[in-house]
């Protein structure tokens, strides 16, 4: 089988997300609040990938799974019955 390399094309418009906590008053007494956040895609972000021809699933580190099409592989939609 022939191993191939990680495009950081596929990565293109894909965000991964996270929280940003600060320290926050509240009914006179501090907490801490988390604040949703979103950065673009980094390849490190990347927990694993997988290459089916036709288009790349990857999972991330924040607990998402996208589906990213190969360009030039078809119209096929992955999800379509054939007829």
């Amino acid at each position: 089988m022939v191993e191939r390399k990680f495009d950081p094309k596929w990565l293109e418009g894909l965000v991964f997300h996270y929280a940003d906590k600060k320290m926050v008053e509240k009914n006179g007494r501090k907490t801490l609040q988390a604040i949703a956040m979103q950065r673009p895609l980094k390849e490190e972000d990347i927990l694993n990938w997988k290459d089916y021809e036709d288009r790349v699933v990857i999972a991330t580190n924040d607990g998402k799974k996208y589906t990213v099409k190969k360009k030039g592989a078809g119209n096929a939609d992955p999800k379509e019955p054939k007829k």
